[in-house]
């Protein structure tokens, strides 16, 4: 394989600074309020060369209180790369990342529920002259003081609307990152990335050779196994191709 940047699921950064002066003679500086966004983030990445190839990798790093991200973004066989960004007030995600000739722009959206932040979006990579020679989706999670109550591993069942059927097997760590492996007969089998909240809301994005399978869903942590089900919706494009819902019960603990 070339030597491009493997990007699948996590995170990026942050944009607001200002002085703000108020008051009377020579006037009175007051500090902005720290980004609700601010923390250490935990991510994956996972992309689609122009030769059909798939890459994919980690993305980790930090927002500070005033929306710049500065992190690493590793793939395996290739080492680590320094990332830069920012995340704006509305949680809008800018970063680019670096290296061996080559430069990658991540775009995305954080969310925060409940006091966790989740990260979504997509990268592009251009290299030796080359735009878009990886495309591809990113994913993270901020860290939280306790494990996340659905880590473990994962197996189950999907099925399509139109009735054709297959399985997938995923894991999803302590910190909520989801990674997942959909296979369907006669078609092939297709690595996916995601985040899970501790609330057990789910969603997770697979890529095919030239499609793209969302998935979310809903996980509830006080059945025995635990058990995560929900719907998925897949896109050639903009083109809706098939819908279904799916299936994964917890199997047991992951191997560290």
């Amino acid at each position: 394989m070339n030597n491009l940047l493997r990007i699948s699921f996590w995170g990026t950064p942050l944009v607001v600074s200002a002085l703000l002066f108020s008051g009377c003679s020579g006037g009175r500086s007051s500090s902005p309020s720290a980004s609700v966004f601010a923390g250490d983030y935990n991510g994956n990445f996972l992309g689609r060369t122009l030769q059909g190839d798939f890459v994919n990798g980690s993305v980790d790093g930090i927002v500070s209180r005033d929306g710049r991200f500065e992190g690493t973004i590793s793939q395996p066989g290739l080492g680590s790369f320094p990332a830069t960004g920012t995340v704006d007030s509305a949680g809008n995600v800018n970063a680019t990342a670096t290296g061996n000739g080559f430069t990658s722009d991540f775009t995305g959206k954080v969310t925060r529920t409940n006091g966790v932040n989740a990260i979504e979006g997509t990268f592009s990579t251009n290299q030796g002259g080359i735009s878009n020679a990886v495309e591809g989706v990113f994913t993270g999670i901020s860290e939280q003081n306790t494990d996340n109550p659905f880590e473990g591993a994962y197996e189950g069942d999907f099925l399509f609307s139109s009735g054709n059927n297959g399985t997938l097997e995923g894991e999803i760590d302590d910190d909520g990152l989801v990674q997942v492996e959909i296979t369907q007969p006669g078609v092939g089998t297709f690595d996916g990335i995601g985040v899970i909240l501790p609330n057990g809301s789910l969603r997770a994005r697979a890529l095919g050779s030239n499609f793209v399978t969302t998935l979310t869903g809903n996980g509830n942590a006080s059945a025995s196994p635990k058990q995560i089900t929900g719907s998925f919706t897949t896109k050639q494009g903009d083109n809706t191709i098939g819908t279904g819902t799916f299936t994964a019960t917890r199997t047991g603990n992951l191997i560290r």
